[in-house]
């Protein structure tokens, strides 16, 4: 198993890209992904925004969707 203890102490960098800057299909992958990450690592509190994450992407490919 890697230490991961060293991330401890790398600083936090919150960028959220403005909503213009993304492609609805990739917001949606990607937050899947991060979803599933942070199930499997079992992290509360980036599950919680990953899920959150997840239901605006899928807000927005629907819009998309249903626009088209």
């Amino acid at each position: 198993m890697y230490d991961l203890h060293l991330l401890a102490d790398a600083p936090i960098v919150d960028r959220t890209p403005e909503i213009a800057e993304l492609d609805p299909q990739e917001q949606l992958i990607t937050a899947a992904v991060l979803a599933a990450t942070a199930f499997r690592m079992k992290d509360m509190p980036g599950l919680l925004y990953a899920l959150r994450s997840l239901a605006e992407a899928v807000e927005m490919f629907e819009r998309e969707r249903d626009a088209a």
